[in-house]
């Protein structure tokens, strides 16, 4: 009994002990400044990859003012958790947080995106990663709608002149794509918080937006997907055709010129034994048809040389065989104009199911949402001889004013890329597909065929050549002319207008 006694009694003073190491713990954790790696000045205060997003929005929780924070333990603890969800807080030359003076910076163009939807776990991640960020580095990031799609580029030309008190960073689409040359855009590669190595860049703007060593654009936004065919899956199921067969021979690299060919052979039917056609495969306009069909065999109107230089390149032989090709293709699988057509009699025709097929960019999928069959999509096939899909894209990409000095430069840089950084916790996310899937009847056509035009396409570059863009008649008279004849009727006309862009 008194061995039990003994024991009982050292159990108690052994409790004691731990009790008051644990007070003394608690008192000493009041005085600790929150744990944050950080790095160490400014020129280091740039993002690294989207994995690590380094330099993502976020909600500095740490207090820095010297206020006294001896709060409960729980607090303290329940903080420190709350840290750890959003990324290291980069910290200026004085070993504090990056203090942006309460800047505000817009986000502007002539339409604004609308905030993420809070109701869904991605969406109230944002906005909690947003309110973090601005909190910690002390400054505002809001996307705004200023002017109309007309007057837009004279609104964005004026301010990059004048300036004025905003904070803006201007999307700009081909109207207003070579400011730059004007002196208008600031060289991005002359701010440090900025890093282009990173993940999140969209590299096509390289491609665009990049003269020598400067940059005058970015895009951190995934490459909107564009040209394909939808097919109206009863069509061909009753042609015989299994429409599963189309993804199939994507994914398998096998979806080319000769296959969409022997495909548009079958959907095309004399049903009376005249010769003469009275069902055709697909209806699309000559400009719809003609992008894709020119990018499939890796053709395009303006190129680059090794020197960075454009050239015309529609006499390449590339260009004038995928010309001829598609011009045959044309002809004979091509629904005609019904009398008295109206302009957009092709896109009518895929509605009223008068074809199977339709080339046409991937934003028609609303307006072909009134179809009452189910319909795919997938890229547009591959010229033989091309080991992959050639796509092409042509986006709008980002610019920060040069009329700002560099310091007011650099802090819309530094609240930009925190903006457009991934949300903490979904850096290698799909969310981007959630809306297409909305949009689109099966889940082949964005698992697969988006991805497909997103993921490598080459950007459309006649946009830095004035007076050559997407309404010249190079995209309009496929019909009507050979890729030969087309070429030397506009050779001297293209030749000039490359000249005085590679002037500048």
């Amino acid at each position: 009994m008194k061995k039990m006694s003994k024991f009982v009694a050292l159990l108690m003073i052994f409790a004691l002990v731990l009790s008051c190491a644990a007070c003394s713990s608690s008192d000493n954790k009041k005085d600790e400044p929150a744990k944050t790696e950080t790095t160490d000045n400014k020129d280091n205060a740039t993002p690294a990859t989207d994995d690590k997003a380094d330099n993502s929005s976020s909600d500095n929780k740490a207090d820095n003012s010297g206020a006294d924070t001896s709060d409960a333990d729980d607090e303290d603890y329940e903080e420190d958790e709350e840290d750890d969800e959003f990324p290291d807080v980069i910290l200026g030359p004085d070993g504090k947080p990056v203090d942006l003076g309460g800047i505000e910076v817009k986000i502007v163009a002539w339409y604004a995106n609308p905030d993420p939807d809070d109701s869904t776990a991605y969406g109230e991640a944002t906005k909690n990663y947003r309110e973090w960020f601005q909190k910690t580095y002390n400054c505002t990031v809001k996307e705004e709608s200023i002017g109309s799609w007309n007057d837009y580029p004279s609104l964005l030309t004026n301010f990059c002149t004048t300036g004025g008190d905003e904070n803006y960073v201007f999307l700009v689409d081909e109207r207003s794509i070579t400011g730059y040359r004007s002196g208008l855009y600031k060289d991005l590669t002359q701010i440090d918080c900025l890093d282009f190595t990173e993940e999140k860049w969209n590299r096509g703007a390289f491609d665009v937006m990049k003269v020598g060593d400067a940059m005058y654009g970015m895009r951190p936004i995934r490459t909107e997907p564009r040209g394909g065919v939808f097919f109206n899956k009863r069509l061909l199921q009753e042609a015989g055709i299994d429409p599963e067969s189309l993804y199939d021979m994507q994914a398998a690299g096998t979806w080319d010129w000769n296959a969409f060919e022997e495909l548009c052979q079958k959907l095309t039917r004399d049903l009376n034994g005249d010769d003469i056609p009275d069902v055709y495969a697909m209806s699309s306009t000559n400009y719809d048809f003609m992008k894709p069909a020119l990018a499939s065999n890796d053709a395009y109107i303006i190129k680059r040389d090794a020197s960075g230089n454009f050239y015309n390149a529609t006499g390449e032989d590339c260009f004038i065989q995928a010309w001829d090709w598609a011009k045959d293709m044309r002809s004979k699988y091509e629904m005609p104009a019904p009398e008295d057509a109206t302009y957009d009699y092709p896109y009518t025709a895929f509605l009223n199911a008068d074809v199977a097929l339709q080339v046409a960019e991937e934003y028609r999928v609303t307006d072909n949402a009134p179809l009452a069959d189910d319909f795919g999509f997938v890229v547009f096939p591959k010229a033989p001889g091309q080991a992959d899909y050639n796509t092409y894209s042509y986006d709008n990409y980002f610019i920060i004013p040069a009329i700002y000095d560099d310091d007011r430069a650099w802090k819309i840089a530094f609240a930009y890329n925190l903006y457009t950084n991934p949300t903490p916790g979904y850096e290698d996310s799909d969310d981007w597909k959630t809306n297409y899937y909305t949009q689109f009847r099966d889940t082949r056509s964005v698992d697969e065929t988006l991805v497909i035009l997103t993921k490598n396409p080459k950007p459309q570059l006649f946009p830095l050549v004035d007076n050559v863009n997407r309404s010249n008649s190079y995209f309009w008279n496929i019909d009507y002319k050979t890729g030969q004849e087309q070429y030397e009727e506009q050779k001297d006309e293209i030749d000039y207008y490359v000249g005085v862009a590679n002037s500048y």
